[in-house]
């Protein structure tokens, strides 16, 4: 079986703290601070395993946060596998909670992951992120990016929007969904998948319900 290596990430929007744990020996190593540039994060992968047994697997994690699921995309990319982690569910020593360094919570990441004192963040699929018209009890929705038919509208923070969320309503003469109807803006994808909701549900959990119809990207 291969060894495992466990690698947590404290990000932010211009540096990232690197921690690499080995489970099997309870030792940290590669301690480092890098820029925030996925080229640094490769060659940081790229020297461990030069370094370790061959096939030894390389497992990275870090904490949601406002950048979303970009750096999950650019992990897997690259071929490694990647966890991200909902905050107020990481089991963290007491030490760490009241001196907390981006050191240290890339050490406690590192360390969750490895011992799986965490809880997983639902990441979309590419199904799911390419969801544009689907049915949900008894309503049609559609999903558009930088719909021409609106004008230029904006979030309450100023965001422009650029995805915006239609329901469809039947025509009672015709008995097909012809009556659009805007519900919702929002900024990006990332925006889409943690704040729309659906008759009450997160979209997220709507688009991978058996109640759902998905109808495709148009």
């Amino acid at each position: 079986m291969a060894s495992l290596l466990f690698i947590g990430y404290d990000v932010h929007s211009k540096a990232i703290s690197l921690d690499t744990f080995d489970r099997n020996s309870n030792t940290h190593s590669h301690q480092t601070k890098i820029n925030n540039d996925p080229r640094l994060i490769w060659k940081y992968a790229k020297k461990i395993e030069s370094e370790v047994d061959p096939g030894t697997k390389l497992v990275f994690d870090y904490e949601a946060g406002c950048l979303g699921f970009s750096f999950y995309e650019r992990i897997t990319k690259m071929g490694f596998e990647c966890h991200i982690m909902a905050p107020t569910t990481i089991r963290l020593a007491q030490t760490d909670r009241v001196r907390k360094t981006d050191r240290r919570d890339a050490k406690s990441l590192a360390e969750a992951l490895a011992y799986d004192t965490y809880r997983s963040v639902y990441v979309p699929t590419q199904e799911d992120q390419e969801v544009r018209s689907f049915l949900y009890n008894g309503h049609f929705y559609r999903l558009t990016k930088d719909q021409p038919t609106y004008e230029t509208q904006f979030l309450p923070d100023g965001t422009e929007a650029h995805y915006f969320l239609e329901e469809y309503l039947m025509n009672s003469k015709t008995g097909k969904f012809d009556n659009e109807k805007l519900i919702d803006v929002f900024a990006d994808l990332d925006d889409v998948i943690e704040n729309c909701s659906i008759q009450g549900i997160k979209f997220k959990d709507v688009i991978i319900s058996p109640q759902v119809n998905l109808e495709g990207v148009d």
